[in-house]
């Protein structure tokens, strides 16, 4: 591995004798070539005679070994050699092979075959996992996913430094007299649930913890990039604040014991993510692509990379490997899909943007305009079922893996999402003509074009069948097919907020008259606090803190 420069040599020796000459097999060490050779990765290095009868016996075993083990010269950097000591008496001399200490360890075990073979996968696999890949030994094993439970929660003092420490942390100062501070509260309970498993939402109350409130005072930031939030305090703005400033996503380094932590779901529900698979050829040219086009997940799902030979086999992943790889789950520990490195940087954003939601993900308000007002302008094969209809889920479920295995090579992205066909019943019909009694519905949507396709290449209206949704996608594929305009372009909220107005006038008319109320009151409270805030500070009845009520990312 590009990342360590180490080697660990061992020496399997031999005593001359007379007769017949034992064959020289696999790389040949010399004076000239020593030092240079077994400084690079782990080596276990058979220093012989051509003439030992031992060593003749020996060879058949060393042979099998040297092609049942060359797999690892790739997968873990484990080598394997000899020297002749007839040729290179000098070198041998120097190693010290005839009973002296040896540079670092000296096999004495059984010379069979099942014997050393053991001791070499051993050996490997220590070797491999003392490698970091390139990653900070900080995060190697630094595996629980932030905000797991979805929650906001309360710190004091040293909690603060604990959640800074796992990363960005998003922090509301209150205070429990504040009104203010519990009419949003509700709201950062909502922004703790969307942001669950990718960022820790925290709060500190500055009545309890003055001196921690001065000291991340607006007025007083340190020098370890501090940013405070000053826009609007609705979830979707805090949500797109969060992402925005939190773009440097890193790999965590793992092992197989690691990645059977995850299927038992220890650090978290989500089994979508992606692995990185280094080995010993792994280029650093081959690991900065990875990590730059990484950059455009954000949030939205984990990276892991490992070199753990014992997880390779457990993926079954072919020996010798390629130099790395690149392996996307969804609700699985079976791998969706692959990309080979090297490949060109194109071919593997295309991958990463593939791959970056999960196999079928839920539509809602939330995350609507990640998915079908993104920047990759993906094509969205959207399914419209009954409500918690588990069948119909499950039948889409596979459609979209079927299609993720061995679908046409769009340019774009292809998103397969679900969505409760009766709560979004008229948002539906405006956009897709998606009626309820067409349940369950399928269309494709263009997310780019704002235009959807709902026919197969025969000219059938598509039905809920991997026959027909295959169908519709090779006819886009092929420009075959015309499209549809999409009748309501806008948010899927906006559309909820037209669908109560209209089922609910008498109620809706009442609810904006106490909004206009309600945010009268607030504008005029707001202005009285930060006048009598003016000097900087938190204002209550024993005093003045750091000015206002704020939220920031730290």
């Amino acid at each position: 591995m590009f990342s360590r420069l180490a080697a660990l040599i061992v020496y399997i020796t031999a005593v001359a004798a007379a007769v017949p000459q034992a064959p020289e097999l696999g790389v040949q060490l010399t004076s000239a070539t020593f030092n240079k050779t077994v400084s690079h990765g782990a080596w276990l290095v058979e220093h012989f005679s051509p003439s030992c009868s031992h060593c003749r016996r020996f060879a058949g075993t060393w042979e099998r070994l040297l092609k049942d083990k060359s797999h690892l010269e790739r997968l873990s950097g484990f080598h394997m050699a000899q020297v002749n000591c007839i040729a290179q008496g000098d070198l041998c001399n120097d190693n010290k092979v005839t009973g002296s200490q040896p540079f670092v360890e000296e096999y004495r075990d059984d010379r069979n075959y099942d014997y050393l073979s053991k001791w070499i996968e051993d050996k490997a696999l220590a070797y491999a996992n003392s490698l970091t890949l390139g990653v900070d030994e900080s995060e190697a094993r630094s595996l629980k996913r932030p905000n797991p439970d979805g929650k906001v929660v309360e710190v004091d003092d040293k909690l603060f430094e604990e959640y800074k420490a796992m990363g960005p942390v998003f922090v509301d100062f209150f205070a429990p007299w504040c009104g203010h501070c519990k009419a949003l509260r509700p709201i950062y309970d909502k922004l703790g649930e969307a942001m669950a498993g990718k960022v820790n939402i925290i709060a500190v109350n500055c009545d309890n913890n003055n001196a921690l409130c001065r000291r991340n005072g607006v007025q007083a930031f340190h020098h370890d990039a501090k940013i405070e939030y000053k826009g609007g305090r609705t979830v979707e703005k805090m949500q797109a604040f969060i992402q925005k400033e939190v773009s440097d996503v890193k790999m965590r380094q793992i092992n197989l014991k690691d990645f059977e932590s995850i299927e038992e779901g220890v650090f978290g529900d989500t089994k979508s993510f992606f692995l990185y698979l280094q080995n010993f050829d792994t280029t650093y040219e081959e690991l900065k692509q990875i990590e730059e086009a990484i950059q455009s997940l954000g949030t939205s799902m984990p990276v892991y990379t490992s070199n753990d030979p014992l997880l390779y086999k457990n993926l079954s992943i072919a020996n010798p490997p390629p130099t790395s790889l690149l392996l996307s789950f969804s609700d699985s520990m079976k791998p969706t899909a692959s990309i080979i490195l090297p490949a060109a940087d194109g071919a593997v954003r295309r991958f990463i943007n593939t791959h970056r939601f999960p196999i079928v993900t839920h539509l809602s308000s939330d995350n609507y305009q990640d998915l079908m007002q993104g920047d990759q302008h993906a094509l969205v094969v959207l399914a419209a079922t009954h409500p918690d209809n588990a069948e119909e889920n499950a039948e889409f479920v596979k459609i979209a893996r079927a299609w993720k295995r061995g679908g046409r090579p769009f340019t774009q992205p292809v998103w397969f999402a679900n969505m409760d066909g009766e709560k979004w019943q008229k948002w539906l019909y405006n956009s897709y003509g998606i009626k309820t009694e067409d349940l369950p519905a399928v269309v494709v949507v263009d997310t780019e074009m704002n235009e959807f396709y709902d026919t197969t290449i025969e000219g059938a209206r598509a039905g809920y069948t991997g026959d027909d949704v295959f169908s519709v996608l090779e006819g886009v594929f092929q420009n075959y097919l015309t499209p549809k305009k999409a009748g309501t372009v806008g948010s899927m909220s906006r559309s909820a907020v037209v669908i109560f107005i209209t089922n609910h006038p008498f109620m809706a008319s009442v609810m904006i008259i106490l909004a206009a109320a309600v945010g009268l009151f607030s504008l005029v409270r707001c202005m009285s606090r930060d006048l009598a805030g003016s000097r900087g500070g938190y204002m209550n009845e024993k005093g003045v803190f750091p000015k206002g009520e704020h939220s920031r990312l730290d």
